[in-house]
């Protein structure tokens, strides 16, 4: 049976899919941990908030972020469209996920690319520009049995193995080779991608990269195998990619491993990756302007002798013991309702930014929505308890690549604003 595609918008329902089809989906989501798919009465499938891709038996399915599209579904005739929210989405994990894509090669991709597809390409692609150039060795300490002593003999070992075998020694050596875990680890994504790639360009740049790696041995790794790497002078520019092949590997990957289903997953939390795609592209474009711009810290509990209630805003500005300057949480919530004297905004996200003012002694905060239909400029709120609550959505319909500097406007004239009125 060929492999079907099945492109969905976050919470949008699928066609009606066959029972042992459910069936795996089902599993999948047993053994991810996550209900990532729910199962309709229709008999369909219903995206939740996790966006990316998954292949489980023959389908491989794609959830795009709806906070991309411009309509309320996606229609088979609307490759663009689908092309550009999956370039936005690969935008946002470049800033998110440390790949550092580039982005004329983002900007390069089929617009028939699906998101698995375009992420194999992006890595084969880079990986083969960097092997042709300068295939890394290194020294890597070896044990060897043999008939010829190299470096220095292990006596324990030595006795243990060759005690009726005086032509033997048991030494320990250290060897100049490519066989090490850095290329180790580009091997194992490799042989994974070539088992699951549906593109012939793909397979033949993963082809090309495994003849450059043959005299690198396939061996499993652990992530703690894998996180041993380190990176010097002499093979940087392979980090950007090597944190691509982690992401490949073990970010929400796992295989059933039942006689005929064979799944793949590599799904984001969109509400994590809208709060930490803001933090990073504020972190790298406005740093300039402010001594500290942190994630989710400082932390403080709510409770003195509790530890249980947290407190953890998603991003603070020039924060120290005493106060916050600014405090922005972000929302990945839909909030349209301009017409109502709330524009929408639930009364638990206004509670939760009351308590960020009291206990962080900070008297401007933001809360920060993605626009869908309609945005929301800065509206402001001014509390009698001495702090004032700005409420904002910002416009992620954009080509993210060719007009970021549209994203970046948007989010200056904010802290403008925050920041005059902070002088006053």
């Amino acid at each position: 049976m060929s492999n079907k595609t099945i492109s969905l918008l976050e919470y949008e329902e699928s066609k009606p899919l066959m029972k042992n089809e459910l069936k795996d989906l089902e599993k999948f989501n047993k053994f991810i941990g996550i209900d990532v798919f729910t199962i309709t009465a229709r008999g369909g499938i219903k995206a939740k908030q996790y966006v990316g891709v998954c292949q489980i038996g023959n389908n491989t399915i794609e959830v795009l972020p709806k906070i991309f599209s411009k309509n309320d579904k996606l229609k088979d005739e609307q490759d663009e469209e689908q092309s550009k929210i999956r370039k936005n989405l690969l935008y946002m994990l470049s800033y998110t996920k440390n790949l550092k894509f580039k982005e004329t090669d983002i900007s390069s991709l089929s617009k028939n690319s699906t998101l698995f597809e375009a992420i194999i390409y992006l890595f084969a692609k880079n990986l083969i520009e960097l092997l042709k150039i300068d295939l890394i060795r290194n020294y890597e300490t070896r044990e060897e049995n043999s008939n010829l002593l190299k470096g220095k003999l292990l006596m324990s070992k030595h006795l243990r193995y060759n005690l009726f075998n005086k032509a033997k020694f048991y030494s320990q050596f250290d060897e100049f080779t490519e066989d090490n875990s850095l290329n180790k680890t580009f091997k194992l994504t490799i042989d994974k991608l070539l088992k699951f790639t549906q593109n012939s360009k793909n397979f033949k740049l993963l082809t090309e990269c495994n003849l450059i790696l043959q005299d690198v041995t396939l061996n499993k790794l652990s992530i703690n195998d894998v996180e041993k790497v380190k990176f010097t002078r002499l093979n940087k520019q392979y980090e950007n990619i090597f944190n691509l092949a982690k992401l490949l590997l073990f970010e929400n990957s796992i295989d059933l491993n039942s006689k005929d289903t064979k799944t793949y997953s590599l799904m984001f939390d969109m509400n994590k990756l809208f709060e930490e795609f803001i933090f990073e592209f504020i972190r790298r474009n406005f740093q300039f302007r402010f001594e500290n711009i942190q994630s989710e810290k400082p932390q403080k509990y709510l409770f003195i002798d509790s530890p249980k209630f947290i407190l953890k805003p998603d991003i603070t500005i020039n924060c120290n013991k005493d106060n916050c300057e600014l405090i922005i949480d972000t929302k990945y919530k839909k909030v349209n309702d301009i017409k109502s004297d709330k524009y929408g905004v639930s009364r638990e996200d206004v509670y939760q930014m009351f308590v960020y003012s009291k206990v962080y002694n900070c008297k401007n905060i933001i809360l920060l929505y993605p626009k869908y239909e309609k945005e929301i400029e800065n509206v402001v709120f001014e509390s009698e308890f001495n702090f004032k609550l700005h409420i904002k959505t910002v416009d992620l319909h954009i080509d993210l690549i060719k007009d970021k500097e549209k994203l970046k406007r948007e989010l200056n004239t904010l802290l403008n604003i925050i920041q005059n009125d902070i002088k006053q």
